[in-house]
């Protein structure tokens, strides 16, 4: 016998005893907490408890205590005597009388002292509501929640036996007032597979009302491989490619479809983020065979798209793609700025872009994606914390009610959970094993404070604080947070009492001292419910410009006076003389000095530029930024369609034309020659012995939605005079559009 073979022997005689003896070993003690109906959501008007179980505890008496943490870090206890005189059963433990509010709580047994502690728990207490689909329509109600699905029952990247559960997690949206969803028009149901929903199922059995989204079609009868080749070499292409079928039988087909649809289901989205899998002018041919299937089929429905922003958006829209819809739809995350930087701007400036394009006027508007990660480990640095995520949706969602959007459909019920450092799989609102996450509460508190209202318009407390009145069947409810920083403020809610509403959804009823209340505010949206109607009349009414000082501190301004004569366009800058010089700050320049001056008049924006002590033949151009509706601008490409740069060569570049950028103009750049051109834009450089001059003469006309230039009128404007890449002087380098410095007629 080897020694090999001996070892393998004992090894194997002692697994063998230790399974003999295994029967007869004590059990090690363990708590499991089963989840609870709906999510765990508990309805307010209801005791919170949570079974909790216990085994392999010794004969005798002990305790079972509940540890409970809120969102905002506040801890309690609850604690029940447990008598077992075998070891084990089972226990209801109440969790005491809660406050509306998102928590999480772990039990710990102490029995016969033996200890075990229970992994943790998330729940949420909130009103539940038991509307139908055709109520929430009724109420006029907005807030949802897009779904979520997997196709196989289990999650089969865990090994814990977690199945994400679509029809419960449909079920715990609308008990939570959230009655709007998105969802593929033609999907199937999924018998075996409770992840997944199909289309008729979610409208028939869940209180939901639904955005159809369209996609796909049979491909193998309606591929046109006239257009595309043959459909087996098309196959073989990357699977994101995705086709336009053939245009007769698709549009027979997607009628018969439609069909199938409750009548009182009217929304479609068409296609989700097309530019990412196909061309403009394809998706422009998709969508109008499908609008015209759908109208042919539901004359009431209302249909859109999300043609996107900049160039495609251009293309889709010139090859006819918008025609005859209803809905512009839109995705609006904020990852970087702030949304408060971007949403109400970005908003208003999408619907600018359909005017402009198209000519129409009245698109509504419906948002089916937005929201925060908050993967564990991300390395694209989108993610953030469980609270902020909670915070930043939410603000949003009041942000989007503002601007009338027609139904807020955060990304989404649950997600993959599967990769710590990917931030697309983390955008859940419910943990994939079928819990709350604090986001989902805060968006549901935000829907049970103002959906079915209206917005009456935005309020004034200084820098930094967003205030948001509304008004439901005549109650008067003021929304308040901070661009995530502590404040005091106080308010004049001209009422002797209030009920202060937190993030979460607890109420707390408080007096004010002759009608004034002293608050202290951050990043979590408070809620003060049944403040005085008569704040309406101090309140900017919807619609109305935006302040440029709530959440943006600009630069220094300047004032521009109005020129009398206009200065001819010839080099000579004497007609000058009597503009106030702006003089731009040198940053890697070797001696020398650049200022520009600007001027106006009704029909005109006028700029000239003097570069001193800098070389006459080196290539420079002066970057100049013009912003033509300052409380417009949005630091987002696209949208950015108040914001124009004119790039100016020297005399050096004179080989070059005048370049200016803007998202309105074709393919975003047009250049203009020095000697005339279509769009009225005059210039001219000149070389001196000492540097350069440019003059500029820019048509109001060309500024597309300039409000009238008058006194008291407002510009904004940035300043960079470059060689090459480097700056040699500046005025507003490296800010945001919404900080470039005013320039205030006069």
């Amino acid at each position: 016998m080897t020694h090999s073979n001996s070892f393998q022997r004992k090894f194997i005689l002692l697994g063998v005893l230790l399974c003999a003896v295994a029967p007869l070993l004590p059990a090690k003690p363990r708590i499991s907490v089963a989840d609870q109906d709906h999510f765990n959501l508990f309805n307010a008007e209801e005791p919170a408890a949570y079974p909790v179980s216990l085994r392999g505890f010794p004969g005798g008496g002990g305790h079972v205590t509940g540890h409970i943490t809120d969102f905002f870090g506040n801890t309690s206890t609850v604690s029940e005597p447990v008598t077992f005189p075998d070891g084990g059963g089972t226990v209801s433990i109440e969790l005491g009388d809660l406050p509306n509010g998102y928590y999480e709580v772990v039990f710990e047994a102490d029995i016969g002292g033996e200890r075990a502690v229970s992994k943790q728990k998330s729940f949420g207490v909130a009103p539940l509501f038991d509307r139908t689909a055709a109520e929430a329509r009724e109420l006029g109600l907005r807030f949802g929640l897009k779904t979520f699905q997997l196709s196989d029952p289990g999650v089969w990247w865990r090994k814990d036996g977690t199945v994400w559960d679509l029809a419960e997690g449909l079920e715990a949206t609308a008990k939570l007032g959230l009655h709007w969803t998105r969802h593929s028009m033609t999907q199937d149901p999924g018998p075996d597979e409770p992840g997944k929903v199909g289309t008729l199922e979610l409208m028939e059995n869940h209180p939901m009302n639904v955005i159809m989204k369209v996609e796909g079609y049979p491909l193998r009868e309606m591929f046109d491989e006239q257009r595309y080749g043959p459909l087996k070499e098309f196959r073989k292409k990357p699977a994101s490619r995705r086709s336009v079928p053939l245009r007769e039988p698709y549009i027979e087909w997607l009628k018969q479809e439609v069909a199938k649809i409750p009548e009182d289901q009217t929304v479609f989205e068409i296609g989700n983020e097309v530019w990412n899998y196909m061309s403009a002018e394809e998706f422009a041919d998709w969508a109008q065979m499908a609008l015209e299937a759908i109208k042919a089929a539901r004359p009431n429905a209302l249909v859109g798209v999300d043609a996107g922003l900049g160039t495609y958006s251009q293309r889709f829209m010139k090859a006819g793609g918008m025609e005859g819809m209803d809905i512009a739809f839109s995705h609006p995350y904020s990852f970087t700025p702030l949304p408060e930087h971007r949403i109400r701007n970005l908003i208003r400036n999408h619907h600018d872009i359909f005017e402009y394009w198209t000519g129409q006027q009245h698109l509504l508007h419906y948002v089916t994606e937005y929201g925060w990660p908050v993967a564990p480990e991300d390395k694209g640095k989108r993610s953030v914390s469980e609270k902020i995520q909670a915070q930043r949706t939410t603000r949003v969602s009041l942000m989007l009610y503002a601007e009338d959007v027609k139904a807020l459909v955060p990304h989404m019920m649950a997600d993959r959970e599967q990769d710590r450092d990917n931030w697309d799989q983390w955008f859940g609102f419910f943990r994939l094993n079928g819990q709350p996450m604090p986001v989902v509460i805060a968006h549901a508190t935000a829907a049970r404070m103002i959906d079915g209202g209206e917005f009456v318009g935005d309020l004034w407390y200084g820098p930094g604080i967003g205030a948001m009145l509304f008004e439901r069947e005549g109650v008067h409810t003021l929304a308040l947070w901070t661009l995530e920083e502590d404040k005091q403020v106080q308010i004049d809610v001209g009422v002797p009492e209030i009920t202060r509403v937190n993030l979460m959804g607890a109420e707390q009823t408080l007096k004010t001292s002759g009608g004034k209340i002293d608050l202290a505010l951050d990043g979590s949206v408070i809620y003060l419910v049944g403040v005085n109607p008569e704040l309406a009349a101090q309140a900017d009414p919807p619609g109305s410009p935006l302040r440029q000082d709530r959440w943006s501190r600009r630069l220094d301004g300047y004032v521009i006076a109005k020129m009398e004569t206009a200065p001819e366009i010839d080099g000579d800058l004497s007609d000058w003389a009597n503009a106030d010089s702006i003089r731009l700050d040198p940053t890697k320049a070797d001696g020398g000095a650049a200022e520009v001056r600007m001027g106006w008049d009704e029909k005109t924006v006028y700029l000239s530029l003097a570069v001193t002590g800098q070389t006459g033949d080196v290539d420079q151009h002066l970057d100049f930024g013009l912003g033509n509706r300052p409380d417009r601008q949005v630091d987002m490409g696209g949208a950015a369609i108040y914001d124009y740069r004119f790039i100016i060569p020297s005399p050096a570049n004179k080989r070059e034309d005048l370049l200016v950028v803007n998202p309105l103009l074709d393919g975003r750049k047009m250049t203009v020659p020095e000697a005339g051109h279509a769009s009225g834009i005059e210039w001219t450089v000149t070389e001196t012995g000492n540097g350069w001059t440019a003059e500029l003469a820019v048509p109001r006309d060309f500024l597309w939605g300039t409000p009238e230039l008058k006194p008291g009128g407002e510009l904004s404007g940035r300043f960079l005079l470059k060689q090459n890449k480097e700056t040699l002087f500046s005025i507003g380098e490296g800010v945001a559009s919404r900080e470039w410095p005013l320039l205030k007629l006069e």
